[in-house]
């Protein structure tokens, strides 16, 4: 009733987080339940079981009995569901099957011990001990393996949470356009056919795949390649969805309907990731489908030991057990009492929450150093990287084009700002931000203003003066009259092999102004790629760029291997060779240019600049534009990795100890849920030591040798 409640109050969210608030509630409710009760038990093994008479015996145990009832089949229910699924749908001994039968024998004996004692209540047979069944160890397994489940879900929903980025590059409806009468529609995308035609306008994303119909067109495709420059596309040419237009109005027609389109085959490989199992994790389940088994058998072996083998009651008992020695139990008593210590002691709760904690201690560690993993993979992935493969645009470089400089007159810098203001071009961007930084007024003399697409802008006074922004070569071509100083400053920059683009302001096609723009080798790339070679990791550079580009920033980085004039499929053809050369390699990119690199890496990472896409196709997100977070990515997910394993090394090492101990009785009942709890709490202390390590990116020495001086001492 109380979760039926709760449910209908998330019933409004997604289901992911439905699932989230729902497990979270579980696991509060369990843990305010269980931890009172185990205390309250301890205190009763210690205080001696005398402290009940059989009257208060009798009450105590219908009291926990009627509470256990709520915790195992109402907050536990997932557990009985799974281990039924596991057996007649999914055809498999999993993990659910033991931590459920463990619950319900223990709970099918606890209500045995209490009809019994109820019994001999009824029939006054004097017995004055009070007898203890297990309501508290399994009020206790269930609200530790919620733990697990909520920490799980929690990664889930940190996943699923990226999906709505790519959402917003796909938009909802589009604008039919009809080629005879020249008029539109609104229609809704899903519904959009093969060969339909659509009209994009000026600002809006493109909605499907398609080629340009109309005779040019000028488009940003930074939200999904990450390249900074505006594309012009030309009739014919290829358009993906998801592009911004910038230039005027185009037609182009769909090839590739909603189901098929570049977004949708992403979002559905977000959501596969999304809900995904770690590959640790499930090799954690294939050993429980043998674990399983071979428990059910050592409680069998127990069971028939204490009944068959009168020797075993020999063996010494590690701590005093009253209810076996003193009480005088049946032997069937005893030997089911044995039984369900071994149940007890076996259960997975450790092993269940090993991977789901220190993943997500790891993944919180990466948060706070802007870095986000998209699944919990990663820490498989990582154990032999020695090669990290960039891309150029927005990974190496700032990939936004700059204004660093303005040569020639600037007095009508208030005019560039108006006819730029009406620009959605990306070096239009870059001199409005210049313009507001250094609080340059807008002009209001001029009107009329038109954008050419692959042109530039031009607009006109009440006198018919022309001013144009354009690029040097139209102004050349167009024979254009260039100041002096203006014509040596583009020369020499050529000659210099300064990575330089240029726009020239003319008035009446005399040229004016010249306004410089470039993307910058990003500040942090230069101590990142030091820091990787002198940890022995071989670094690349993949790009499209031409030769020129790409040489000055592979000799200015000290890059030894790179390549240029890359096309998007070639970069994964260069990953697997690569990989060949027996390199495991880190792609770093932001595009769905860079989709197919990502792929074949054996660990994919995007930076989050401009595009969301590659966000939510990559295995890492670096969030705060710092791409030292690549070697961070590195030292985090090797150590998150060492503490993976030695949490489970803990877990089975446990299970591989104490339960031959078990099955001979040495270790009774309430001592098995002693160590199963202290089990647990070693798995969280390990995991709590994780989240208290600092962990160096580089120490003193190193940074002081490669002179990496803005990360001296630098911790995750």
């Amino acid at each position: 009733m109380i979760l039926a409640k709760i449910s209908k109050r998330f019933k409004s969210l997604p289901a992911i987080k439905q699932n989230y608030y729902h497990s979270l509630t579980k696991t509060v409710l369990g843990l305010v339940i269980s931890l009172p009760l185990m205390v309250l038990e301890m205190i009763i093994m210690f205080k001696g079981h005398n402290l009940f008479d059989l009257k208060g015996s009798v009450i105590y145990n219908w009291t926990i009995f009627a509470i256990s009832i709520f915790v195992v089949f109402g907050l536990g229910f997932n557990f009985f569901r799974d281990a039924f699924y596991e057996i007649f749908k999914w055809k498999r001994l999993g993990m659910n099957i033991l931590i459920s039968l463990s619950t319900f024998i223990g709970f099918a004996y606890s209500v045995y011990i209490t009809i019994d004692l109820t019994i001999s209540f009824a029939n006054a047979s004097g017995l004055n001990h009070h007898k203890s069944g297990f309501f508290e160890t399994v009020c206790m397994i269930v609200a530790t393996m919620n733990v697990g489940s909520l920490v799980n879900d929690r990664i889930k929903l940190k996943a699923n949470q990226d999906v709505k980025a790519l959402n917003n590059l796909q938009i909802k409806t589009y604008h039919a356009y009809d080629l005879e009468t020249k008029t539109t529609e609104t229609k809704a995308v899903y519904g959009c056919a093969l060969n339909e035609y659509v009209l994009v306008k000026k600002g809006e994303i493109i909605p499907l795949d398609g080629i340009l119909y109309s005779e040019i067109c000028e488009v940003d495709e930074s939200s999904l390649t990450g390249e900074a420059r505006p594309i012009i596309k030309k009739q014919n040419d290829n358009l993906i969805s998801g592009c911004i237009n910038i230039g005027d109005p185009f037609v182009y027609k769909v090839t590739k309907t909603y189901a098929n389109s570049t977004i949708k085959k992403i979002i559905n490989g977000v959501n596969k990731i999304a809900n995904s199992k770690p590959k640790i994790q499930q090799i954690a389940d294939k050993i429980s489908m043998w674990f399983t088994p071979i428990i059910l058998l050592a409680a069998i072996l127990a069971f028939l030991l204490q009944m068959f083998v009168p020797a075993i009651e020999q063996l010494p008992i590690a701590f005093s057990n009253i209810e076996l020695h003193n009480i005088g139990y049946s032997k069937v008593d005893k030997a089911i009492f044995v039984s369900v210590a071994v149940l007890v002691i076996s259960c997975p709760c450790a092993f269940g929450i090993a991977i789901p904690l220190a993943v997500l201690i790891g993944a919180s560690k990466g948060a706070k150093n802007g870095i986000m993993f998209n699944n919990a993979n990663i820490f498989e992935k990582i154990k032999s990287i020695n090669a990290v493969a960039f891309d150029k645009t927005g990974t190496l470089t700032n990939g936004v084009l700059e204004l660093v400089n303005i040569k020639g007159d600037q007095s009508d810098l208030d005019i560039i700002y108006a006819l730029e203001n009406t620009s959605l071009h990306p070096l239009a961007k870059s001199f409005i931000k210049y313009a507001k930084a250094n609080n340059i007024n807008l002009s209001n003399k001029i009107s009329n203003i038109k954008e050419i697409a692959g042109v530039g802008i031009f607009g006109y006074d009440q006198n018919n003066n022309q001013y144009c922004l354009t690029s040097v070569q139209y102004a050349k071509t167009n024979k254009f009259v260039f100041d002096q100083s203006i014509n040596q400053t583009i020369n020499d920059d050529t000659n210099n092999n300064e990575l330089i683009s240029y726009v020239v302001y003319s008035v009446n096609n005399q040229v004016k102004t010249l306004l410089m723009f470039s993307d910058q080798i990003r500040a942090d790339a230069y101590e990142t790629i030091k820091l990787l070679k002198h940890h022995n990791i071989d670094v690349y550079m993949i790009s499209g760029d031409n030769e020129q580009t790409v040489k000055k920033i592979a000799n200015d980085l000290d890059i030894n291997h790179y390549y240029y004039e890359i096309k998007p499929e070639q970069k994964a053809e260069i990953i697997e060779q690569i990989q060949k050369d027996n390199k495991s390699v880190i792609y770093v990119g932001d595009g769905i240019n860079d989709l197919l690199a990502l792929k074949q890496a054996d660990l994919s990472i995007s930076i989050d600049i401009h595009n969301k896409a590659a966000n939510s196709i990559s295995d890492i997100n670096l969030l705060n534009n710092d791409i030292l977070n690549i070697f961070k990515v590195i030292k985090l997910t090797k150590i998150t990795r060492k503490f993976i394993w030695s949490s489970l090394m803990w877990a089975f090492g446990y299970n591989l100890l104490f339960i031959p101990l078990a099955i001979v009785g040495i270790i009774p009942a309430f001592i098995a849920v002693l160590i199963m709890a202290t089990s647990d709490i070693a798995v969280v202390l390990n995991s709590l030591l994780f989240k208290g390590l600092r962990i160096k990116v580089a120490n003193s020495k190193t940074a002081h040798k490669l002179r990496l001086n803005t990360i001296k001492d630098k911790r995750i």
